[in-house]
C-alpha cells in the first residue's frame, strides 16, 4: 500500500534501537570506511601472508586440473574484515563477519575489498555462508584432521584415526605455524625503529585452551581408544565425542591418573579412579615471548611481544613445536640470547626432543630442575662431579654438592642454600679451551692455572697465581682415594652429551640465574594473563566458536596478532602520556616519577619470593669449626 511507512522508518524503544540494529542482530552498526579497509589491507599485504596462502594453494593444486568457480570473497577481503573486527575488540565469529559484509561496509570499503559488484543485484547474498567459505578456504590449507562437525561414535572415530597421516600432520603444523608467525612478525615490524630488537631473549610456556566441546573419548592405550561395556553385560557402552584432536588436561597440574569409571567386559565391575570434573578437554598453545636480556633493565623500554605461537594437542609434539618456533625466529634474522622454560620443558622433554636441538641451534637455556631426580650429584666425567649443569672438583665438600637436595628436603633454608651455592662455585672446573667443531670443551681442575680458586694437596699452585688471593682448600679427607683424569691431567674433555639434559647457560642458583629465571618466568606468566583476560579471551572457549584443531590454529593466529597490536598501542600511548604526566607532577611540586609502592609481603619480609629480592651478601668464607672447611690460605 503506497504511503505506508516502511520498516526502516519505524522507531523502537524511543529510537534507541534502530532498524539497522534490529536487522543486523548486533548493537555494533558503525560503518567501516574505505580508509579502514585500505590500512588493514596494506598491513596484510606487507606481511607477506597473502602471497604465502597463494603459494600453498598452488602447491596443493599441482598436477590437478584447473577449475572451480572464483570465490566471491578472497583471502585478502576476509582477513581484512577479521582485522577490522579485532581492532574494535569484537569477537571474530562467522556471524559477525557476515554482518560486516552485509551492513557495516561503506561503498568505498566495498570497492577497496573488491566486492562492490556483489551488492548490485536484487538477489540477496547469504553473507554468513560466504564468510564461512572464505575463512575455511584458508583453514583447509593446513587441515590435516578433517572430520564431521558433529558428535561421533567410537567406530566413526576409529575410522578417522586410521586415515591420519603423520607426515601430512607435520606439514600442516608447519604451515599453521608459518602463517601465525608471519602475522606476528608483521606486528613487530610496526614497532618504532628505536625500540626494535635484533637480539632477543625469549621465554616459552604452554597455555591451556579449553575446547569448545567437552565431549571426550574413552581412555586410550597405545593411542587406541578402548571400548567400555555396560556393567555386567557384553554390550558396549555408547560414547560420543567431537573434538578428536583435543585431549584431557588436568585442572590441577598435580593430577596424574586419567582413567574414569572403567567397566570391563570380563568382570563387569566399575573402577572409578578419578573425578572427570577435575579434567578439561583442551588444546595447548605454545607461546614464545621476548623478555629483557638484562633482567635488571627497565621492562617499559620496549613492549614484550609474542614472537612465536602454535597450537597442538596436550603433551604431543611440545619439543617439535618449540624447536620449530625457535628456528622460525632465527630464520627471520634474529639473534637469540637465551630461552627460559619451566620444568615441563627442561624435565618433561627428552634430550633428543628439546635440549640437543636447542644446543645445535646455538640457543642457551635457562631453567629449573626437577627436585626428585635432577638435583645433587648426577654422574661424573673424568672424575669430576656433574652437579646441576656444572662440573665440580671431586674434593668438593659433600654438604656443598648436596646443597640443593638439602634445601629441597627443608634441611636448610633459602638463605643458607644461597650461601652454599656461592661457596660451591669456587670448586667449579675452569674452562681451558673450546668448544671445538664437535662442541667438545677442555676443562681443568680449579687448582690449576693463574686463576686458581682452590688449593689442593695434589696440585702445586701456579707461579703466576696471586699469593694474596683468598682460595678454598680441598681437605685431604675429601681427596678421592683413587684419583681420576681431572686430578692427574692438565685438562679433561667434556663432550656435549655429558650431562646434556642438565646443562644450561647460567650457574644454577647463582644471583644471575635467580634474577634471570624469575624475571623471565614472571614475564610470560604476566603475558598469559594479559591475553587470557583481555579482549582476546583465548582461554574462553565461547570466544573461539570453531571446531577442530586447524580452525583453532587459525583463531590463535588472529588472536595473538591482535594481542601484539594491543601491546604496541598500549606502549605507544604510555610513551605519549609520560612527558605530560611528568610535567603535571613537577608543576604540583612532586617528584617527576612516582615512588614505587612496596607490597606488605615485601616490606615486612613475609616471603623471599619477590621481584626485588636480593640474596644476602656473604662474608668470603664461613668461620672455622669442626663441620666447616678450614679458613683459606693466604
Amino acid at each position: 500500500m503506497t504511503g505506508e511507512p516502511s520498516f526502516h522508518d519505524e522507531e523502537f524503544f524511543n529510537g534507541i534501537y534502530t532498524a539497522d540494529r534490529i536487522v543486523s542482530g548486533s548493537t555494533k552498526t558503525t560503518r567501516f570506511r574505505g580508509a579502514d579497509a585500505r590500512e588493514w589491507m596494506t598491513f596484510l599485504r606487507s606481511s607477506g601472508v597473502i602471497e604465502l596462502l597463494a603459494t600453498w594453494r598452488a602447491e596443493d593444486r599441482e598436477k590437478k586440473a584447473p577449475g572451480g568457480v572464483k570465490p566471491k570473497i578472497d583471502d585478502l577481503a576476509i582477513l581484512t574484515v577479521v582485522m577490522m573486527l579485532l581492532s574494535e575488540q569484537s569477537m571474530i565469529f562467522v556471524r559477525e563477519m557476515g554482518r560486516v559484509f552485509e551492513r557495516r561496509l561503506d561503498d568505498e570499503a566495498r570497492r577497496e575489498l573488491g566486492i562492490a559488484h556483489l551488492y548490485d543485484n536484487d538477489k540477496p547474498n547469504d553473507w554468513y555462508f560466504l564468510a564461512w567459505r572464505a575463512m575455511h578456504r584458508i583453514i583447509d590449507l593446513w587441515d590435516a584432521w578433517p572430520a564431521p562437525r558433529r558428535l561421533l561414535t567410537r567406530d566413526e572415530r576409529s575410522s578417522l584415526d586410521a586415515l591420519r597421516d603423520k607426515n601430512i600432520e607435520r606439514r600442516a603444523h608447519e604451515r599453521s605455524m608459518t602463517f601465525t608467525n608471519t602475522l606476528l612478525e608483521a606486528t613487530a615490524q610496526n614497532l618504532p625503529r628505536a625500540v626494535r630488537r635484533q637480539r632477543l631473549a625469549l621465554s616459552v610456556d604452554q597455555t591451556v585452551l579449553r575446547a569448545p566441546s567437552q565431549k571426550n573419548r574413552w581412555p586410550r592405550e597405545n593411542g587406541v581408544e578402548q571400548p567400555m561395556f555396560i556393567a555386567g553385560t557384553d554390550k558396549e557402552q555408547p560414547k560420543y565425542a567431537m573434538e578428536l584432536e583435543a585431549d584431557l588436561y588436568p585442572i590441577d597440574k598435580g593430577e596424574k591418573e586419567r582413567v574414569f569409571s572403567k567397566h570391563t567386559k570380563e568382570n563387569g565391575k566399575a573402577s572409578v579412579k578419578q573425578a572427570r570434573s577435575r579434567w578439561l578437554l583442551a588444546y595447548t598453545a605454545n607461546l614464545i615471548i621476548d623478555v629483557n636480556e638484562d633482567p635488571t633493565g627497565d621492562p617499559t623500554e620496549a613492549p614484550q611481544l609474542i614472537r612465536g605461537a602454535s597450537l597442538t594437542t596436550p603433551n604431543k609434539g611440545i619439543g617439535f613445536h618449540t624447536v620449530e618456533l625457535v628456528k622460525n625466529i632465527q630464520e627471520r634474522g634474529y639473534d637469540i640470547a637465551r630461552l627460559s622454560s619451566d620444568l615441563g620443558y627442561s624435565a618433561g622433554l627428552t634430550m633428543e626432543d628439546f635440549h640437543r636441538p636447542m644446543r645445535e641451534l646455538g640457543v642457551g637455556l635457562v631453567f629449573d630442575y626437577n627436585r626428585a631426580n635432577q638435583t645433587g650429584v648426577r654422574g661424573q666425567v673424568g672424575g669430576a662431579k656433574l652437579v646441576e649443569g656444572g662440573q665440580f672438583c671431586p674434593g668438593t665438600p659433600k654438604r656443598l654438592l648436596d646443597a640443593t637436595v638439602r634445601r629441597n628436603n627443608k634441611e636448610i633454608d633459602n638463605v643458607e642454600w644461597s650461601q652454599q651455592i656461592d661457596e660451591r662455585d669456587a670448586y667449579r672446573l675452569h674452562k681451558k679451551e673450546g668448544p671445538d667443531a664437535n662442541g667438545n670443551v677442555k676443562m681443568r681442575c680449579p687448582a690449576l692455572g693463574p686463576s686458581a680458586t682452590v688449593e689442593c694437596p695434589l696440585r702445586k699452585l701456579d707461579k703466576r697465581a696471586s699469593p694474596d688471593k683468598e682460595r678454598r682448600q680441598v681437605l685431604r679427607a675429601n681427596v678421592p682415594k683413587q684419583t681420576d683424569k681431572v686430578c692427574c691431567q692438565t685438562s679433561i674433555t667434556v663432550r656435549p652429551e655429558d650431562g646434556e639434559k642438565m646443562n644450561q647457560m647460567l650457574p644454577y642458583g647463582s644471583k644471575e640465574w635467580s634474577k634471570t629465571y624469575r624475571r623471565d618466568r614472571n614475564s610470560i606468566e604476566s603475558f598469559n594473563a594479559f591475553i587470557k583476560t583481555g579482549p582476546e579471551r583465548i582461554a574462553d572457549s565461547s570466544a573461539r566458536r570453531l571446531r577442530g584443531l586447524a580452525a583453532q590454529q587459525f583463531l590463535l593466529a588472529m588472536l595473538t596478532t591482535a594481542a601484539n597490536i594491543r601491546k604496541i598501542v598500549t606502549f605507544l600511548a604510555a610513551k605519549h602520556r609520560a612527558p605530560k604526566d611528568r610535567d603535571r607532577r613537577v608543576a604540583k611540586g612532586l617528584t617527576p616519577v612516582p615512588a614505587q609502592r612496596t607490597r606488605r609481603r615485601d616490606a615486612e619480609g613475609m616471603s623471599n619470593y619477590r621481584a626485588d629480592y636480593v640474596r644476602p651478601e656473604l662474608s668470603p668464607f664461613p668461620t672455622s669449626g669442626p663441620a666447616v672447611d678450614p679458613p683459606p690460605r693466604t
